[in-house]
């Protein structure tokens, strides 16, 4: 089975980068205010202690993510079709919001097991997200479907995101301004991944196929 190369999918991630760096700059400008002034209001409100305002920053939090994924998928489709407005994308938020509760418990629940069950679960349900956008599922197939497209990848994707997270950690450190490249970048290599995993996937199970239950 073909393994994703860490190396391709970051080189596609700049070059996708340098064809358009004012939108992707932009894109992640908005991610940053956005939620700049949701946790600023939410500590004005003195709510930053408080379930409310965990659950208020969960909800907002979510519609941003949302509206990433959607955005860079479509970014893969054809770089020039998207737009800013894309952000806005809410049509899927529920089952997104849904996967991705479901995707945390899993989660956390596996890296309390002795962190080891942890890392694994998130390696398999890396792509939940992506799916519930692209292929519109609900929150219990998309994990099924993640978990069968990821296996056989898993330490590639292992891989990749351990690089993704070192490249952030650097632009973190160098004062911020290059997460506004290293950011997208990264997003932009995690759709590439899932896009190539998915296909090589359809040609064992047709994506079109009804989740196994």
């Amino acid at each position: 089975m073909e393994t994703i190369s860490l190396q391709a999918a970051l080189r596609y991630g700049w070059e996708t980068f340098k064809k358009r760096p004012g939108f992707f700059i932009g894109v992640t400008l908005i991610i940053f205010a956005v939620s700049w002034v949701t946790g600023f209001i939410i500590k004005m409100l003195d709510l930053d202690q408080n379930v409310i305002g965990s659950i208020a920053n969960l909800l907002i939090t979510t519609l941003l993510d949302l509206g990433v994924v959607a955005t860079m998928l479509k970014v893969y489709d054809n770089v020039e079709s998207a737009q800013i407005g894309d952000l806005w994308h809410p049509q899927q938020y529920l089952p997104y919001l849904g996967a991705t509760v479901l995707t945390a418990i899993i989660v956390v629940v596996g890296l309390i097991l002795l962190i080891v069950p942890g890392v694994i679960a998130a390696m398999m349900l890396l792509f939940v997200k992506f799916i519930v956008v692209d292929r519109k599922m609900g929150p219990i197939d998309a994990l099924k479907e993640s978990a069968r497209m990821t296996k056989g990848h898993r330490m590639s994707l292992f891989l990749l995101v351990l690089a993704i997270a070192v490249i952030n950690i650097i632009g973190a450190i160098l004062l911020l301004v290059p997460l506004l490249v290293t950011i997208p970048v990264s997003t932009l290599a995690m759709v590439y991944a899932y896009r190539k995993i998915g296909h090589a996937a359809s040609e064992v199970v047709p994506a079109s196929a009804p989740a196994a239950h």
